[in-house]
This record gives structure tokens, sequence and C-alpha cells, in this order.
């Protein structure tokens, strides 16, 4: 039997394709919308609320990556966190992890008993701790409200407008890792 490979993201033409792959596949939170349209409102509206935080837009861009990469796939969070976290870094892959539990929480808060059930794991009483622990909670709750409250007549730039910040984010988790892996190789060299 063939393991199954998380497909990773190794560019951000990479991420521009998978996001243009969302053109014409209709939104699964009922918008009626496309999901790369919903994506573009929504990362329009993330850089309205955080326009200095890059990561928190760059997330807002990517929620849906993992649905898009496998429709069928039992963890869209997970995939898209999986496939965004050595180009976008820790933190965007935690918010597009979180994601379908966000909404599920947000759901749950509103009374809604099958509002978004195909679009969120089960949230058991373990998945809402661990949800209220994890350090991104509230940027993740902050992001399902976006998606929630978002208008469809509402318009946002281009996908290619995009590009430079998710250059920026992609090019920043890079700088960063390599002054880890430099830390790492000072802390070996005998003193």
């Amino acid at each position: 039997m063939l393991a199954m490979v998380a497909p990773m993201l190794t560019s951000v033409e990479d991420a521009l394709s998978v996001l243009s792959s969302g053109y014409g596949v209709p939104d699964p939170y009922g918008t009626g919308l496309d999901v790369l349209t919903r994506s573009l409102i929504t990362a329009q509206r993330a850089a309205g609320l955080r326009s200095l935080d890059a990561e928190f837009q760059v997330a807002a861009l990517l929620l849906d990556i993992g649905r898009l990469l496998d429709p069928n796939h039992r963890d869209p969070g997970g995939l898209g966190a999986t496939a965004t976290r050595e180009l976008f870094g820790r933190r965007v892959a935690d918010l597009v992890r979180l994601h379908p539990r966000a909404l599920a929480f947000r759901s749950m808060i509103r009374g809604d008993t099958n509002d978004g059930a195909d679009l969120s794991l089960p949230l058991s009483p373990s998945a809402l701790r661990r949800l209220r622990r994890h350090r991104c909670s509230g940027d993740a709750v902050a992001l399902a409200v976006l998606v929630e409250e978002l208008d469809p007549t509402e318009s946002a730039p281009p996908l290619l407008s995009w590009r430079p910040l998710l250059d920026c984010v992609a090019d920043a988790t890079a700088r960063e890792r390599e002054l880890s892996l430099l830390s790492l190789q000072l802390m070996a060299i005998p003193r």
C-alpha cells in the first residue's frame, strides 16, 4: 500500500496556482461566490482589520487552500496547514488549521445546529479546550467572523495584487528558518 504524501507549497507561484484553481468552485460557506472571490474578499477585509499584520492577511487568503488541494479530505484545515507551514510559517499554518474549528465554535455560540456542519470538524469538548488554549485562537475566531460577516457584493483586488505580501511573508519565514539553523550551529560550537 502506498502512503499518501500531503501536498506542500514550495513557492509563492504554487500558492497562487492553487488559489486560482478556486475560480468557479462554489464557496462552501454559502455566499454565492466562488472560493477564489470569497478568499480575496476575506483577505481584503483582514487587511482592513489588521493592516500591519501580514501573516493574518496571508492566512485569510489561504484559509481554504486545503479544500482546494483535496476537496474530499477529511481535515482540510490540517491539509492546508501542512501545505503552508514551510513556505509561510507556523502562525499562518496554525490559523489555516484552526479555521474549521473556529467556524464550528462560532456556529456553536450562535446555537446553529447544522450551519456549516459539512464544513467543520466536530467540536468535541476536548477540541474546544484545545482551540481556547491555542496561542492563535483569538486570531482564528477573528478570521471566522470575517468569513461569517462577508458581504458578497464587496469587491477585492485581483489575486496577483497579493503577490508582494505573499513574497514578503515567505521571505521572512525563510530568513527566520535560516537564523534558527545558524543559532543551532553556533550553539554546537565547543567553547
